[in-house]
């Protein structure tokens, strides 16, 4: 098992027969995959429409480790996570690879442990229960984009108070 560090795969084709052969072609459960459609910028939108379709019909390829899309597109209704750079990743993924020491090693080994009995799940009896985290959690996140948009416009109403 490799250390959960990123792995960038540059997306080259918007052709439905090469991107299905490409994505079957990645472990997305070994390790988080970052998909760069940067190679394939006039045809973004369609590539990642592909992407999520594929992912609907795949739903166990996005566990554990769910995959990036690096693109210039904005768009909330996507399966997959979408980022415009680099920089908007997990700090965890960003790591240096390097020897490890005893004391890691043996952490690795359990983590492997229980990575291949998380691999003997079966997926679609617990797609329910993982679908109604999932809209929870973007409910959170929703509410909380507009505490935060409320709080802005609070401090700006108040700074403009201060000054008058």
């Amino acid at each position: 098992m490799a250390i959960p560090s990123l792995k960038k795969i540059s997306i080259n084709s918007a052709d439905p027969e090469i991107l299905t052969a490409q994505l079957d072609n990645i472990d997305f459960r070994s390790r988080p995959h970052i998909l760069s459609l940067h190679a394939v910028s006039e045809s973004q939108q369609v590539c990642l429409d592909f992407i999520n379709e594929y992912f609907r019909k795949y739903p166990y390829k996005l566990l554990p480790y769910p995959p990036y899309v690096l693109t210039n597109i904005k768009d909330n209704q996507s399966i997959v996570r979408l980022i415009s750079s680099e920089e908007q990743l997990p700090k965890l993924y960003k790591i240096k690879e390097r020897p490890l020491n005893h004391k890691e090693t043996n952490l690795l080994n359990r983590i492997e442990l229980l990575q291949k009995n998380f691999s003997h799940i079966n997926l679609f009896e617990s797609q329910a229960t993982l679908d109604s985290y999932s809209s929870h959690q973007r409910d959170l996140k929703k509410i909380q984009l507009e505490i935060n948009f409320l709080d802005k416009l609070s401090q700006s109403l108040e700074d403009e108070n201060e000054l008058s």
